[in-house]
C-alpha cells in the first residue's frame, strides 16, 4: 500500500512539474480529492471531467492517422532507452518549446527511482478524447506497473506525453 501511495505522489509530482507545462490545451490530469478526474491547462485552471463510468469513450479514431499505436510504442522504447532527443522528434511546437531533452531524462529517472528498471510495454489502447487521439500503454517496471500515455493532435504530432499510475483514466 505504501508503494502505491508513493507511486501516486511521484506520478502527480512528475505530471505537474514536467509534463503539464508542456501542453497548451487541456490534458488529462490526476484524480482530485473528490474522486473526479480533472484536467489542467497551462494557465493552471482546473476543469472537472465526468468520471470514466459516466462518459463514453469514442471508438478508435483515425484523427491522428494510422500508426499511432506503433509510434507510441516506439516513443516509449526511445524514452526507456535514453534516446531523449528522439523522444522529442515528433513533438508539436508547444511540446518542443516547453519540454527539453533534459526534462524528459529527469522524468524517466524520477519514475525509475520509484518503480525500478523498465521491463516491457503491454498492448496499446487507442481512444479519442476531445480533439486528441490518445494511446495508453501498460508499462511494466521492476517494482510495479505504470501507464504511458501519448496524446496526438490532428496532424499526428505529439501534443502530450505522460507516465501515470495504471488506474488513471
Amino acid at each position: 500500500m505504501q508503494l502505491r501511495a508513493t507511486l501516486a505522489a511521484t506520478t502527480n509530482m512528475i505530471h505537474a512539474q514536467h509534463i503539464l507545462l508542456a501542453v497548451d490545451t487541456p490534458t488529462p490530469g490526476p484524480v482530485n480529492d473528490s474522486g473526479v478526474d480533472v484536467w489542467e491547462t497551462e494557465g493552471g485552471q482546473i476543469v472537472p471531467v465526468p468520471s470514466p463510468a459516466s462518459r463514453s469513450e469514442a471508438p478508435m479514431s483515425t484523427t491522428a492517422g494510422p500508426g499511432v499505436a506503433e509510434h507510441a510504442i516506439a516513443l516509449f522504447g526511445q524514452w526507456s532507452g535514453g534516446h531523449w532527443d528522439e523522444v522529442r522528434r515528433d513533438f508539436d511546437l508547444t511540446m518542443t518549446e516547453s519540454l527539453s531533452a533534459a526534462a524528459i531524462a529527469d522524468v524517466w529517472r524520477q519514475v525509475a527511482s520509484v518503480v525500478g528498471a523498465y521491463e516491457r510495454t503491454g498492448e496499446p489502447f487507442v481512444h479519442q478524447q476531445a480533439d486528441y487521439t490518445m494511446v495508453d500503454l501498460p508499462l511494466e517496471f521492476e517494482a510495479g506497473a505504470m501507464k504511458g500515455r501519448v496524446a496526438y493532435n490532428s496532424e499526428g504530432r505529439v501534443a502530450g506525453l505522460f507516465i501515470l499510475v495504471p488506474d488513471v483514466s
